[in-house]
């Protein structure tokens, strides 16, 4: 008969036969083709696809797909061609066309600077350099943009440096005749009256008028005619007993003038200034 061992034992024995129970297993993890989970998901393509550059750039295979039907959808449209160094001017003028050119150069729109005419003749010499130029209607507008802000700059500076000039040319000027600065020039204004005929109110509205050099000439003018009658100082001095007077009558209604004011510094300066006002005007009714 045979005899069983204890159940903690690795066989049976029975009959004179022993029998294993427990069962060595070994299970292999790896499987063949298996590929590691931290590897990109292009790894398992061939070496020249997976070192590609255009594949490498998406990060998983649905962006590849997404990648390849965008492209489908740019290959579908319109191209444009690319011209080359050896491309004729039948060439170039499609593309200019396809980017916009007007057909000819009368189709461009010109805006203008606001408040001003347009140049006609600016614009019929640039026309047909800028459609030889292959220059569409967007691009003309910032261009032009440009260059009426450069236009209108250029002006103001013109004529702020122009004002500068004629200010720095009067103040020169009244220091050189002083207190009789209005009388000699209403004296060149009078000239101006008398030589200049009708065009002597095109020299008032356009400022020539005022201009100090001009000023200067029509009062040496004015000087010329009366120096037969009463010489060259009473030339001078010949329209200045009325400004004089006018000059200390302004000067009295202006309450803020310094004469009218006690404590300006300059007051007692300009009460001098009467003084000798009064004394030139009597000295010339005498």
């Amino acid at each position: 008969m045979g005899t069983i061992t204890d159940p903690g034992t690795d066989s049976v024995e029975t009959d004179n036969v022993q029998i294993n129970t427990q069962s060595e297993v070994t299970t292999d993890t790896t499987t063949e083709g298996a590929t590691d989970e931290s590897a990109p998901w292009y790894s398992t393509l061939p070496e020249d696809l997976r070192d590609n550059p255009s594949i490498t750039k998406y990060k998983t295979p649905e962006d590849l797909a997404r990648g390849k039907l965008n492209a489908d959808k740019v290959i579908g449209y319109d191209r444009i061609p690319v011209p080359t160094e050896k491309s004729g001017p039948e060439v170039w003028d499609e593309v200019y066309a396809r980017l916009g050119r007007p057909e000819n150069p009368d189709g461009y729109t010109f805006k203008g600077i606001e408040g001003k005419p347009i140049d006609e003749n600016l614009v019929k010499s640039f026309s047909p350099i800028a459609h030889k130029a292959g220059i569409n209607q967007q691009q003309l507008s910032v261009i032009e943009e440009w260059w009426n802000e450069a236009q209108t700059q250029a002006e103001q500076n013109y004529i702020e440096s122009a004002n500068k000039i004629l200010k720095q040319q009067e103040t020169t000027l009244r220091k050189e005749w002083g207190n009789n600065y209005e009388a000699q020039k209403q004296l060149a204004y009078d000239a101006i009256r008398k030589f200049g005929g009708e065009d002597a109110e095109y020299f008032v509205q356009t400022g020539l008028a005022d201009e100090p050099m001009f000023v200067r000439l029509m009062n040496k003018v004015g000087k010329m005619t009366l120096e037969d009658s009463i010489g060259t100082e009473g030339a001078a001095e010949f329209e200045s007993a009325t400004d004089i007077r006018k000059e200390i009558d302004e000067i009295r209604k202006n309450r803020e003038h310094p004469f009218n004011i006690a404590k300006h510094p300059d007051h007692q300066q300009e009460v001098r200034l009467m003084s000798e006002r009064y004394q030139k005007m009597q000295k010339l009714n005498s």
